[in-house]
């Protein structure tokens, strides 16, 4: 098997001599990244116990196993770490860099099909990108991978549900807050004190956001916003952040201030590893967000 693995920015790969592990997960209330994750997923031997490993894990992560003769992949279903493959020369190459397939085999061929797609609806369908056979595993997809052929493939996680509930408003009320309640927890967990920031806009998201981590008493948090100095937003989230007492920056939106940037090197580079061939790019708040990094140094 073909496997390059290459990406390090934010999570690093971590490996075995039969696993590639990014990311983080929980197994009941404990929670595991790097060398204890990797330790704790290790404990599989075969096929059948990575697909049951998949029912497990409640985290951001993707998985690469190894064994004789097989070899399995999945991203958890956020799909925040990708995994793309072609077939070239009846092998399969699979890495997560779609730039390095590309210029691997020369491919610049795009599909007619994921073309009409990302400009209908920002990113390409199911498993294609905008290169001629070249795929992504999709979210909470597991593949199996034999001889060079993909045996088997499903998906492990299903946002459906078999039956419509019969609980009352008030017990699916109360459902809901544990699980906001338990989700924080966990969040918080994952932070491990490390900076939140937080996009604040006048919205209900975002401020369910700021006031959880106020609630639980998480301290190092920032909040910013951006956009047009008189919008009513603007001064909503202010007087959020200042309620909570976090600290609040504010991008005004001006010519001065985007003015050529999309012709950037670091712009290049941000739309290349954002979008990675398969989805566009979300420009403005990264890019506000870099530059409010810039003010604090």
């Amino acid at each position: 098997m073909n496997i390059t693995l290459k990406i390090n920015k934010g999570f690093k790969w971590y490996k075995t001599a039969t696993f590639f592990f990014k990311g983080y997960f929980y197994v009941d209330d404990l929670f595991y990244e790097k060398e204890d994750a990797i330790n704790y997923v290790s404990k599989i031997k075969n096929s059948h116990q990575f697909k049951e490993l998949l029912s497990e894990l409640n985290g951001v992560f993707t998985l690469v196993f190894k064994d004789k003769n097989k070899i399995c992949l999945a991203p958890d279903l956020t799909r925040s770490f990708p995994i793309f493959y072609t077939l070239q020369n009846n092998q399969l190459y699979f890495s997560d860099d779609i730039f390095y397939l590309k210029n691997l085999f020369k491919i610049d061929d795009y599909d007619g099909l994921s073309e009409i797609e990302f400009k209908a609806s920002n990113y390409t369908h199911g498993k294609k990108t905008l290169l001629k056979n070249v795929f992504q595993i999709q979210p909470s997809e597991y593949l199996i991978v034999e001889n060079n052929k993909i045996v088997e493939s499903s998906f492990f996680y299903s946002y459906a549900i078999p039956k419509e509930s019969a609980d009352s408003y008030d017990e699916l009320k109360n459902k809901a807050v544990i699980a906001f309640e338990n989700s924080f927890k966990r969040f918080i967990t994952s932070l491990n004190n490390r900076t939140a920031v937080i996009p604040l806009s006048g919205g209900y998201d975002s401020r369910l956001i700021a006031v959880m981590l106020k609630k639980h008493q998480y301290k190092n948090v920032i909040c910013f916003t951006y956009g047009n100095k008189n919008s009513f937003e603007i001064e909503n989230s202010k007087k959020a952040a200042k309620a909570l007492g976090f600290k609040w920056f504010f991008v005004e939106y001006n010519s001065k201030l985007i003015e050529g940037y999309i012709h950037t090197d670091e712009f290049k580079e941000y739309a290349h590893f954002a979008g990675k061939l398969s989805s566009m790019p979300y420009t403005y708040k990264n890019f506000l967000l870099l530059n409010i990094y810039k003010k604090k140094t």
